[in-house]
């Protein structure tokens, strides 16, 4: 009544984790303005984690199911390595409480921080985003709820695909009452809609027992996919609206901007109207191999990277008194050593040819910028120099 809005659900904003349970974790400052659940930064032994708490709109309410299913889901995710699921999960009498790793960056964050990303990054990042679908809807692990806020980006540019929030958050949305939508799924506030158009029921419409599904994830990161390129998004619940009926579409308008034709058709695909007329993720994947996506990425990179960046930033626990390892000069020793392999999966230019005093255009970059350092006898000789550096 007046302006409170119809939902059963408490606001989250008064809810806080000062509770016997949560003793171990000490609150540092609130993140996002959600309703339905209140993000929080905390502090442990170990490190930074986020926690996301709900309070029960009554006190005889039962997460039990949800919480089995959550343990479902992060049982399945444990060998996904694009995936970061929620390390403990824990109900009060009050509340809710899904606790994981925290990691500084998420996509929204990164594209708008310096050093800016280059296109061949965009494409990394993508590539890694549709990795972690294939992964995971392998295992019949639906996200529901994919967003640039929701993918983390760590400083290699490492994606994990976090908050999973499909065992909890409504598959379906009436069309008619734009505040389920604000209240669920816009924590930002940005207007920002990246659900697929099949998710809103007009009035009178019944969902019946369909749950979120792999093509409603596909749409979503498209969406994604596509403010990765753009660098804005292209739907607002408006628009989404508008898409639904024929009387909106971003090919002619946002997505003509994208100068990769490749990448433009990638994403046009994947937003189609129709959840049957789009592919699955490894699907895209294996059409796009050699088009929006190099083949190094397939054969190489992606394999590489994860053994140099997993186990230590993000899905494994590290205890306290091995909290500093020496892992970033272990990386850069790594690197150095691994040099000649590296330069060769990627295609970069030999030492012969680097000799050549005329500028060569970067292969990876497709400019003569960045400035591409010569390295000696195949980056082999500084080693003990770059050892010394750190990485954030």
């Amino acid at each position: 009544m007046g302006q409170g809005y119809s939902l059963t659900t408490l606001s989250a904003g008064s809810a806080g984790i000062d509770v016997p349970e949560l003793s171990d974790l000490m609150y540092e400052k609130s993140m996002g303005g959600g309703r339905f659940m209140k993000s929080i930064r905390a502090r442990q032994q170990n490190g930074l984690v986020f926690v996301k708490v709900i309070m029960k709109p009554y006190p005889t309410m039962e997460l039990e199911p949800y919480i089995k299913e959550i343990i479902r889901e992060r049982k399945l995710l444990s060998d996904v390595p694009n995936a970061l699921s929620y390390e403990r999960i824990l109900e009060t009498s009050t509340s809710g409480y899904l606790v994981r790793q925290y990691i500084h960056s998420s996509l929204y964050d990164r594209m708008s921080t310096r050093p800016f990303l280059e296109d061949i990054e965009k494409k990394w990042i993508a590539f890694q985003l549709l990795g972690a679908l294939r992964d995971c809807h392998a295992l019949d692990v639906f996200h529901g709820d994919i967003k640039t806020e929701n993918i983390l980006v760590t400083s290699w540019n490492w994606l994990y695909l976090s908050d999973f929030s499909s065992s909890f958050k409504p598959t379906f949305l009436p069309e008619d009452n734009p505040a389920n939508f604000s209240f669920y799924f816009d924590t930002s506030g940005r207007r920002t809609c990246y659900l697929a158009p099949e998710r809103f029921l007009v009035a009178g419409e019944e969902p019946g027992n369909r749950h979120v599904n792999w093509a409603m994830d596909i749409f979503s990161a498209g969406c994604v996919i596509a403010e990765l390129f753009l660098e804005s998004p292209i739907f607002t619940l408006s628009q989404i609206y508008k898409y639904r009926k024929g009387e909106y579409s971003p090919e002619h308008g946002q997505l003509a901007k994208i100068e990769d034709p490749e990448i433009r058709d990638l994403i046009l695909h994947m937003i189609q109207l129709e959840p049957e007329s789009r592919y699955s993720a490894e699907e895209y994947l294996n059409f796009w191999k050699n088009k929006a996506f190099p083949e190094y990425f397939y054969s190489f990179l992606h394999q590489y990277m994860s053994l140099m960046t997993d186990p230590s930033s993000g899905r494994t626990k590290v205890d306290a008194e091995s909290a500093n390892r020496g892992e970033s000069d272990g990386r850069i020793e790594r690197v150095c050593l691994d040099f000649d392999k590296i330069s060769y999966f990627l295609g970069t230019s030999s030492r012969a040819s680097q000799k050549v005093s005329s500028p060569t255009v970067a292969r990876l970059t497709g400019n003569i910028l960045p400035v591409k350092l010569d390295l000696p006898d195949g980056g082999t000789i500084n080693c003990q120099e770059q050892k010394r550096m750190k990485v954030s």
